[in-house]
């Protein structure tokens, strides 16, 4: 029986070659999934600078309407504060319940979050303080969310 041997030079990758493609795979795919990440991120932040206004004129509305009427928005215990979803268009979802608000609000539709919140005036004027707060991603936890903040008085 004769054993054939490959003869040098033949093509085909040795296992040096092999290791070093996947060495700088392994470095190459995370990298670019940040990358992905981080533009996705970037994107949501630049919409909510856009619709940031618009989101604060609804909320503004809804807080005069509510306290008008005497009903709460989502309200917590204190009663002062309020929490709306917005969707991707600046789009109202309706109030966001307290506990969503806290631990991520999960509603189809909902990516960013809005927080009013009344502040008691310091002095004797009649004008409230109303501090509005625009938050993204809606599904995250309250304390990892980024926040554009507004703060206006109203009489």
């Amino acid at each position: 029986m004769k054993i054939s041997r490959k003869v040098s030079g033949s093509p085909g990758f040795s296992l040096l070659e092999v290791v070093v493609s996947l060495g700088v795979l392994a470095v190459a795919i995370p990298l670019a999934l940040a990358g992905i990440v981080g533009s996705t991120n970037a994107d949501l932040a630049s919409r909510a600078d856009s619709l940031a206004g618009s989101i604060v004129a609804v909320c503004l509305k809804e807080w005069s309407e509510a306290k008008g009427a005497k009903e709460e928005i989502g309200g917590d215990e204190s009663g002062g504060v309020w929490s709306m979803g917005f969707a991707s268009t600046g789009e109202s979802c309706g109030k966001i319940e307290v506990n969503d608000y806290r631990s991520g609000c999960r509603k189809a539709g909902v990516v960013y979050l809005a927080r009013v919140e009344e502040i008691p005036a310091e002095d004797a004027s009649h004008a409230r303080g109303i501090l509005v707060s625009v938050e993204f991603p809606a599904m995250a936890a309250e304390a990892k969310r980024q926040r554009l903040e507004f703060f206006t008085r109203l009489p």
